[in-house]
């Protein structure tokens, strides 16, 4: 489809992904023999922020929080992680101060 767009041809005969983010091939494991990562291992590409208790009762709750207070750095995704090391939501940018959760984790 790519030669096609650029007024070309292609053909391609393998393809093999060796990486996603920080998931490399090495890493990979058959279906049978797998081991499931914890959410937080999950999403460990992703920029992320631990917060304290108070502030995880706001999260758990689907609060949209001010960005800057918060310390949200970057565009997002953010990976919130609560006191105990669990991932408790994603966040994603709803404007240029504010932060609203894309899932919580119940």
């Amino acid at each position: 489809d790519l030669g096609r767009l650029c007024g070309g041809g292609a053909h391609l005969r393998n393809l093999r992904r060796t990486a996603v983010g920080s998931f490399t091939a090495e890493q990979a494991m058959a279906p049978d023999v797998v081991e499931l990562l914890s959410l937080p291992q999950a999403m460990r590409d992703y920029p992320h922020m631990t917060i304290d208790l108070a502030a995880a009762a706001l999260v758990g709750n689907g609060r949209v929080l001010e960005r800057e207070r918060a310390g949200f750095v970057g565009d997002g995704p953010w990976a919130v992680i609560g006191p105990e090391g669990n991932l408790l939501a994603m966040y994603e940018a709803s404007s240029v101060t504010l932060a609203k959760p894309a899932v919580v984790v119940a």
